[in-house]
């Protein structure tokens, strides 16, 4: 069956390496965290009994088919199902808390529990299978994290794709967190009013001016297509990461002023002033200011002034003003190398931090 490790008064069973067509069967009523991890190829079944008092299963991170789950243990609150998954669950125990599946709209909506607050939903090819249809679409009422994860470069069925716009439709109230799927290119519209967090993908491409005023956190992950100005971000926006992969070709000013985190990506931006409670500078290499201001040089050799930091990785000199609570500035080299440095108690003054 490949490595267990596990005890008799462990509540942890982790399963790793190869995985036979053999059940795994008769747990100790004990264990609370199952987790099964395998690189190879194969099939198992997981049967549980009902007197088990399982509160996690994490299946996510393996290659192998585990068979269809006829019994879910009524204490759990965590299932990860990996992308080989593809039957469905009429049966959701009634405390669960977090979900993470394959196709999302393949469950009978109404046997999900509006205890979840946590659903990820990943990228698989049950679409393809004669015997798929589509359930009608909802999500949780109370609902607080969602997240799509699909691969770079997919592109989803015309009718995937009308399932899941009906979806962003109709986002719940509670929802908290969301990440767009890679492949979302329609502007977002009708956010939920208390959303706090917001990762943006790969395609997308549209303008930000209608985001809800309640959003804390903004990223760009691994961005290759957005060209829109951020001129009318969220007014409490505090973390912006702009981790643009493709040539931007507009200057980024007029941020909030509320922002304390600021992460800079790798293609050259030309940036204007800086938020006035930043905090945390992060670039990557090259950037371009186009506000300056006189610095005075310290004479002090272990001491830098903001231009002296900038030797590393920029051409011109970075004569910028400084948002008076700006600590922390790190650069990167665009290479391997990255250096952080700390505000000495002269707004002019830096020291190289090696460990932050």
């Amino acid at each position: 069956m490949g490595n267990i490790f596990s005890s008799n008064n462990s509540e942890e069973l982790v399963i790793t390496n190869s995985i036979s067509n053999k059940p795994i069967k008769n747990l100790n009523v004990r264990i609370k965290k199952i987790k099964i991890h395998s690189d190879c190829i194969g099939k198992t079944q997981l049967l549980l009994d009902d007197n088990l008092s399982v509160e996690s299963i994490d299946l996510s991170s393996n290659s192998f088919y585990v068979e269809s789950l006829e019994r879910l243990p009524p204490k759990l609150q965590i299932l990860l199902l990996n992308y080989q998954y593809h039957n469905k669950i009429n049966n959701f125990p009634q405390n669960l808390k977090e979900l993470k599946c394959t196709d999302y709209f393949y469950f009978e909506q109404s046997n999900i529990p509006n205890t979840l607050l946590k659903l990820t939903i990943t990228q698989s090819g049950i679409t393809a299978r004669e015997d798929f249809t589509f359930e009608p679409v909802s999500l949780p009422e109370n609902l607080e994290e969602l997240y799509f994860c699909y691969e770079e470069g997919y592109q989803p069925e015309p009718e995937y794709l009308e399932q899941l716009i009906k979806l962003f439709e109709n986002l719940p109230r509670s929802l908290k967190v969301l990440q767009i799927p890679s492949f979302w290119n329609i502007p977002l519209i009708n956010l939920p009013l208390g959303l706090k967090k917001l990762y943006i993908e790969i395609e997308f491409n549209q303008f930000l001016d209608l985001l809800p005023e309640s959003i804390g956190y903004i990223e760009f992950v691994e961005q290759w297509k957005f060209d829109k100005p951020v001129n009318n971000l969220p007014s409490q926006l505090e973390h912006l990461n702009l981790q643009f992969q493709n040539k931007y070709s507009h200057t980024i000013s007029n941020l909030p002023n509320s922002i304390k985190f600021l992460e800079l990506g790798e293609y050259e931006l030309e940036i204007g002033k800086l938020p006035l409670e930043l905090v945390n500078l992060q670039i990557a290499s090259p950037v371009k200011f186009v506000e300056f201001v006189n610095m005075e040089t310290s004479v002090k050799t272990q001491y830098y002034t903001l231009s002296q930091i900038g030797k590393y990785n920029i051409t011109n000199n970075i004569n910028i003003s400084i948002p008076p609570n700006l600590s922390t500035i790190t650069w990167w080299d665009g290479e391997v190398s990255v250096y952080t440095y700390k505000k000495c108690s002269d707004n002019n003054l830096w020291y190289e931090c090696k460990d932050i």
